[in-house]
């Protein structure tokens, strides 16, 4: 139960300038990051006619009150989703102005929609391209002064922003990017819309409503929209564990491109532990067969090593290489696996065992066979070092996500290597076109030992908390931090921080906030519990809440976000402490940056 809150607010209000005086607003300005919403009803590959209410308060909330003249429409392509663009729409009509009826009952006929419009203008417009970026870039541009459409609006009366677009079918009619949209739900978006495949359709299908950024002179708005994020850093408590793992979530930029990690195991016989280093070593692509083992979307390659491969549980002498990025240690593991999971690599919610994932993700082999001979999942053994000196090699060749149509929008190189002589484990990064789209995961575990699952050593920072030992598990899962759902912290909003699996013995559960961070991380010995390192500034965090004797997940009390921390990021971090206020344990950090869709 809750005993106490401290009186500290570490995220007055005070503490941040107030936005600039500026001239955008990004509507819908509350919803989630990623490929979760898009849309492809919109701007499409055919005729259309699409109408969009955006509530008002998208513009008060953002201190717009009064009239203001709206100069540019911008549409943003789907969260992390790369595409080269070039479609050309001739003849665009749009025009702008109030909607006759509230957002939430928008109708499904065109005209009954209309209000008091602004004039109708005409836009040749071409899509752009877009570096599948979170959020992502604006392919569709569009210059309502240029084209005769600005137009006058004025918050403050109470009435909706209705934008209506017709448009014929663009040139080329493929390849047309999804669109990021707010949510289904009208009233989490404040927002709809009414579309139709043809120019001519007096009735349209009522749906999730596009992202739009919309430019205008006037008084309020934001000088540059920030988007809001959440990303993890630090470590927490990793040891004693014999795991290890980073997710990258939606909105988490993959940054191990041309990096490499190396696993050094204690004993090349019989490991029972291995120190993990960063490393700078590329993907040797000159490893590759004539033809690749598989141009799969979804498959396992079987590979004979040739040799022994001794590892933390057990031993092989064949492996399996999925095409989603990952490499079983066990021959009887035959999954091929397009969806990560972390509950899966460590064993916990199914029976699988020993595997290395360099970036298990929803990747395609067979993606960029036209762009890049030879493309593909490669299985190799190079074992010209002689006897006692092979090496086996796995490498992702210039592969794609399996969710990116065109060739060579997304391309990749990743490689997974096994050195007999040192019993080193290998996984090499370089240019890493996966985008933020879909969960991805780096790691390595036995998983399953027999009937025991491995437990859960909390996600850790692997562009900067190297070296670490992992080793046999201790007998408890990490400490965690996340916040509810993976939300974020969007202005106008609230956001609960919730820690998992509290310690045994922990007597007083601390969620402390700060305006700075300390990364990489840094242990405290005689404070802080073995393997746990400090995320936060030392003197200058404060204590969000206090909880006794707190069990299994911890909820703190939300966190609201005012529109004056638009911008601005903070961080956290939730300490346990046991009865004698020693070897305290800590979760994982998280940066929260306040801001909007």
């Amino acid at each position: 139960m809750r005993t106490l809150r401290s009186a500290l607010s570490l995220l007055a209000v005070s503490s941040f300038p107030l936005p600039s005086t500026a001239q955008q607003v990004v509507a819908p300005d509350n919803c989630v990051l990623g490929a979760v919403n898009s849309t492809t009803t919109a701007w499409r590959t055919t005729d259309g006619h699409f109408q969009l209410a955006y509530d008002s308060t998208h513009f008060t909330n953002a201190g717009v009150a009064g009239p203001v003249l709206l100069t540019r429409l911008r549409f943003r392509a789907r969260d992390g989703e790369p595409t080269p663009g070039g479609q050309a729409f001739t003849g665009v009509s749009v025009r702008l102005g109030d909607s006759a009826v509230n957002y939430a009952s928008m109708s499904s006929t065109f005209a009954t929609n209309f209000g008091t419009m602004g004039p109708l203008g005409t836009a040749n417009v071409v899509a752009g391209a877009a570096a599948g970026g979170v959020p992502n870039d604006a392919v569709i541009d569009i210059d309502l002064v240029a084209c005769g459409a600005a137009t006058m609006y004025d918050p403050s009366s109470g009435n909706d922003l209705l934008i209506d677009i017709t448009f014929t079918a663009p040139t080329p009619a493929t390849n047309l990017v999804p669109f990021s949209a707010g949510s289904a739900t009208a009233a989490t978006a404040r927002a709809r819309m009414c579309s139709a495949a043809t120019t001519t359709a007096t009735t349209g299908v009522l749906g999730a409503p596009p992202v739009v950024m919309i430019d205008f002179a006037g008084a309020g708005g934001y000088a540059a929209p920030a988007a809001a994020r959440i990303e993890r850093f630090g470590y927490g408590c990793a040891a004693p564990l014999r795991s290890f793992y980073q997710d990258w979530q939606i909105s988490e930029t993959f940054d191990l491109a041309n990096t490499s990690l190396l696993m050094l195991p204690n004993s090349v016989s019989a490991p029972t532990s291995y120190t993990v280093i960063a490393g700078g070593t590329p993907p040797d692509l000159t490893k590759v067969n004539p033809t690749a083992n598989s141009v799969a979307d979804n498959a396992v390659v079987t590979h004979a090593l040739g040799f022994t491969f001794n590892h933390s549980s057990g031993s092989t002498t064949s492996i399996n290489a999925c095409t989603d990025g990952y490499v079983w240690l066990d021959t009887a593991m035959t999954l091929a696996d397009s969806t990560p999971a972390v509950a899966e690599l460590l064993g916990i919610s199914v029976a699988q065992t020993a595997r290395i994932a360099p970036f298990w993700y929803n990747f395609h082999c067979g993606r960029n066979t036209a762009s890049f001979a030879n493309a593909g999942l490669h299985v190799m053994t190079d074992t010209s070092g002689g006897p006692g000196n092979a090496v086996a090699y796995v490498t992702w060749f210039k592969v794609g996500r399996s969710d990116v149509t065109p060739a060579g929008a997304s391309v990749s190189d990743l490689q997974c290597v096994l050195h007999e002589a040192s019993g080193i484990i290998e996984v090499r990064f370089g240019s890493m076109q996966v985008g933020a789209q879909a969960l991805g995961i780096t790691g390595f575990s036995p998983g399953r030992v027999g009937t025991v699952a491995s437990f859960h050593p909390g996600p850790r920072d692997l562009s900067h908390e190297t070296p670490f030992t992992i080793e046999a598990d201790g007998g408890a899962h990490a400490l965690t931090l996340g916040t509810n759902t993976m939300a974020r912290p969007i202005v106008g909003t609230s956001i609960t921080l919730q820690s998992y699996n509290q310690p045994a013995g922990t007597v007083l559960g601390l969620m402390c906030l700060d305006v700075q961070s300390l990364s990489p991380s840094v242990p405290i010995p005689g404070l802080l519990a073995p393997g746990c390192g400090l995320s936060l500034m030392p003197g200058s965090f404060f204590i969000h809440e206090i909880v006794v004797n707190p069990t299994g997940t911890y909820s703190a009390a939300p966190i609201a976000i005012p529109a004056a921390w638009h911008g601005q990021s903070f961080y956290a971090q939730y300490a346990a402490c046991d009865a004698l206020l020693a070897n305290i344990s800590m979760s994982n950090g998280l940066k929260l940056t306040a801001g909007l869709n």
